[in-house]
């Protein structure tokens, strides 16, 4: 359940970034197509103020998903060596057991 959840919300970190990493870019080509190089310099300042900021985030909400998936999988990972380093109980023989073979 842990990695579904990891899975879900890196993949809502990335769609935030994702969205914020384009819209960043298109402002950018927006202020280069009105006034060339100029127009990017002009840009440059209210993108990365109101750009980087849901962009972090996200990349936050990413990381913090994948750390969710890790340590699922470690948690698994031990449980799985655990249950293989526990001693198998056998059952005990029985002398009408051993006369039918």
């Amino acid at each position: 359940m842990k990695k579904l959840l990891g899975s879900i919300i890196s993949g809502v970190g990335i769609l935030i970034a994702g969205t914020s990493g384009l819209c960043s870019l298109a402002f950018l080509g927006f202020g280069f197509s009105a006034e060339g190089l100029g127009g990017i310099g002009k840009m440059i300042g209210p993108v990365l103020a109101f750009g980087c900021i849901p962009f972090g985030f996200g990349l936050g909400i990413v990381h913090a998903g994948r750390e969710l998936v890790r340590h699922a999988n470690s948690v698994a990972e031990e449980e799985t060596t655990r249950k293989d380093q526990e001693p198998r109980k056998q059952e005990p023989t029985t002398p009408s057991s051993q006369e039918n073979q």
